[in-house]
């Protein structure tokens, strides 16, 4: 009798790559839930990031353009978008759109990024603009105060040039600190497509794309071949299918049968007496 349906269940631990940061999200928590977490930060970082941008001010400057504050808007308003369908694949858990809101995730990443090193470049070169839009909004401010007596708007009163570059500084740190954490976010959600898929690989059989090859092969460096515990049949493991060269099962069949009594050669009749 077969035992294998009531024996306890164990969790078998999957190792999908060989780097710990992309094992665990931040190192302690499931991919799962860290993509899910990093799908929420990225579409309330978002959608504020184009409401701020849609109002002509930048989240970073006190003074750009109107043209890169708009595509700027544009690009936060759709990555909140993506970002509030890929929680939802993650929450139906379906390998498909997982994979769909993956490469949605990183293009939309690369859009938001390139454009922020942009609007730091457009920064740097509109330092000028930047100054007379400080000197000017300042001297407005006193003109009412020193009752109507001429002020020299051409001078730096107030420091803008200081200004200036604090504002850089700090655009260039939110832009790099954008970078480390969005690029790791976006590696963890890829970490858990590719660990989703080593495991629907293991229940159908047979690689459901290039990732999960390796590991169904056991390939040299890859983890090995995964699934459910293989039932016991007379005290031993049956063998697990393992994919071969040309993509077909390697099955190795036993026919272990007892042999039949009329299998046996008969056995010669004896002697006749007085021989």
């Amino acid at each position: 009798m077969d035992f294998y349906l009531f024996r306890p269940y164990k969790k078998r631990k999957i190792t999908h790559t060989s780097s710990q940061a992309l094992r665990k999200c931040c190192g302690c928590i499931h991919l799962r839930v860290g993509s899910a977490i990093a799908c929420v930060i990225w579409a309330g970082l978002s959608l504020y990031f184009a409401i701020i941008s849609f109002q002509s001010k930048s989240p970073f400057y006190s003074y750009l353009t109107q043209a890169p504050l708009l595509v700027y808007g544009v690009a936060n308003l759709l990555f909140s978008v993506v970002a509030l369908l890929a929680l939802g694949a993650l929450y139906l858990d379906v390998w498909e759109y997982i994979r769909t809101a993956q490469h949605a995730i990183f293009t939309c990443i690369f859009i938001v990024l390139v454009d922020g090193v942009i609007n730091v470049i457009l920064f740097i070169t509109e330092r000028g603009e930047y100054i007379k839009w400080c000197v000017s909004g300042g001297s407005n401010n006193l003109q009412p105060v020193v009752d109507n007596t001429a002020v020299n708007v051409e001078h730096d009163f107030y420091n803008c040039s200081r200004t200036w570059e604090d504002e850089l500084k700090f655009g260039l740190l939110s832009i790099l600190m954008m970078i480390g954490f969005y690029i790791y976010w976006a590696m963890c959600f890829r970490s858990y497509r590719i660990k989703k898929a080593i495991i629907l690989s293991s229940m159908v059989g047979a690689p459901i794309e290039r990732h999960a090859v390796q590991s169904m092969a056991g390939g040299p460096g890859g983890p090995p071949p995964l699934g459910p515990h293989p039932p016991m049949m007379g005290g031993a493991a049956m063998p697990m299918q393992r994919m071969g060269a040309n993509g077909r099962p390697n099955i190795i069949v036993l026919n272990n049968q007892k042999p039949s009594g009329k299998d046996k050669a008969p056995s010669p009749p004896p002697p006749p007496y007085g021989s």
